[in-house]
């Protein structure tokens, strides 16, 4: 990377706008930015948002902000803490400060725990409003997608979180994060969903295992303030409540 500034990613089931190279170009360069975010858009819903940059919750989860909203009401530049892998770029200066993605990850969520590492290490990112790239979605993923999967996304959750997270926050979020797991054990318990229950209980699980111990300990970071991790999240229950009013609907 000695000889480039600045290092594009673009997912395989992609397809960016014949601008959108030389408009992240110009937005990471004027705005002084380390990362920069494309607008990406479903490919067979283009009117849907697909990810505008990440957002994270107080309770560990890292998501695209503004899936499946209206493409419209999008229309200028936002700060996020990073950007999906599916459309980026990132500064090969700060790459080379704080290195690249964690070995730990195999397939899914090592964009996600980057962002965050790189948020709470201090470097900036937007969404870029004019760098617009179509997204099929989970094309790679679908491939390999079933329990064990599902039960790796979750244990990536924790141990992204648990990994950055300064340890005076996951304290001072311990209510929020007792509370959704219980409601989550009992929602999956009382529909009698015992793929999600069994994908959650393995996760909880692994949390308490010698393995994740020994994880943590092989790609331990530099823990970031207090301040910086609540800029990092959100609150949960807003947002929850919405996806959960969603999946009754269903």
């Amino acid at each position: 990377l000695d000889d480039f500034d600045f290092l594009m990613l673009l997912n395989n089931d992609a397809v960016a706008d014949s601008n959108c190279l030389e408009t992240l170009v110009e937005e990471i360069v004027g705005r002084n930015l380390d990362m920069a975010a494309c607008k990406m858009l479903q490919l067979h819903q283009p009117e849907l948002i697909d990810s505008f940059g990440l957002f994270m919750l107080n309770t560990g989860e890292i998501l695209p902000r503004g899936f499946g909203k209206p493409t419209a009401s999008f229309v200028q530049n936002r700060s996020c803490i990073g950007p999906s892998g599916g459309g980026c770029m990132y500064s090969v200066k700060m790459l080379k400060e704080i290195g690249w993605f964690d070995p730990h990850f195999s397939t899914g969520y090592e964009d996600a725990e980057f962002a965050l590492r790189a948020f709470l290490a201090g470097y900036s990112c937007e969404a870029i409003e004019r760098a617009v790239v179509l997204h099929e979605g989970s094309v790679s993923i679908n491939k390999i997608r079933d329990e064990a999967y599902l039960t790796y996304v979750q244990k990536s959750i924790w141990y992204s979180f648990f990994k950055n997270m300064p340890r005076v926050y996951l304290l001072w979020n311990l209510p929020s994060i007792l509370f959704k797991v219980l409601f989550i054990l009992l929602m999956y318990g009382l529909t009698f969903n015992s793929v999600f229950l069994r994908i959650h209980l393995s996760a909880i699980s692994y949390l308490f295992s010698a393995n994740f111990r020994k994880d943590l300990a092989r790609n331990e970071t530099k823990k970031a303030s207090f301040a910086r991790a609540l800029e990092a999240t959100q609150f949960f229950v807003l947002f929850d409540l919405q996806r959960f009013a969603q999946l009754i609907k269903k």
